[in-house]
């Protein structure tokens, strides 16, 4: 979260988490979900 609210205008970690919508932690199955659709789409490439 900090990383996306530094490339943002106004670096406020509060602020971006509104606009994401999500918490700052989250569980590992969905880590390992967007890490396993991320995979995917570089092999469909």
């Amino acid at each position: 979260m900090a990383q996306i609210s530094q490339t943002l205008t106004y670096s406020d970690i509060k602020t971006t988490e509104i606009y994401v919508n999500t918490p700052n932690v989250v569980d590992l199955s969905t880590y390992e979900k967007f890490e396993k659709r991320l995979d995917e789409a570089r092999q469909a490439k």
